[in-house]
């Protein structure tokens, strides 16, 4: 009877360790912006990387328009064996009012930007109207939220468009692997 509280303990100490955790991890490998109008939103992302580990996005974007509530946006998921290639993925999400992108922001953009950058915390239901500000981010990268579990080894893209007074989007490139234990 003795060795049931330790063999329980071994047991749920293994098991806690292997469920529902991210088997992947990436690597950023580029940053492309656009911009339609520079006096409205000036766009300066680039691809840092410290020491041989800490790689991520760093830059600025100076947001001086007041988004209405007929802005979208998209967010669009794609993949590649080989990096030529890219098919989208299952989780893109097609263009919706980007007021309507709250329940995003907090689960997956501002969780992961929150301690790299100065995007503000954003009260209520919706995202308008979004601060006028120059926001700057250092070395930030997403692995934090709610985010896939398994994904495939291989190339991936990620668009982040949005369409209104500005069109502007965000391009990021990386690489995914198996999490190496």
């Amino acid at each position: 009877m003795r060795f049931v509280s330790p063999l329980l303990m071994l047991l749920l100490a293994i098991l806690n360790d292997c469920g529902c955790k991210r088997m992947w991890e990436h690597e950023l490998l580029e940053a492309h912006v656009y911009s339609s109008d520079e006096s409205k939103l000036k766009l300066n992302l680039y691809v840092s990387r410290v020491g041989r580990d800490l790689v991520g996005f760093s830059g600025t974007v100076d947001w001086n328009f007041d988004a209405d509530n007929e802005a979208m946006l998209e967010m669009g998921f794609y993949r590649s064996a080989s990096g030529n290639d890219y098919r989208p993925m299952p989780f893109s999400i097609s263009k919706k009012y980007f007021k309507d992108y709250k329940t995003l922001y907090d689960d997956i953009i501002y969780i992961n930007l929150k301690d790299c950058s100065n995007l503000p915390q954003i009260e209520g239901d919706y995202l308008i109207p979004w601060p006028r500000n120059l926001y700057t981010f250092n070395n930030c990268n997403f692995h934090k939220g709610v985010l896939p579990e398994v994904v495939a080894e291989g190339m991936y893209k990620t668009v982040f468009a949005f369409f209104g007074e500005v069109n502007w989007n965000v391009t990021f490139i990386f690489y995914v692997r198996p999490k190496l234990f």
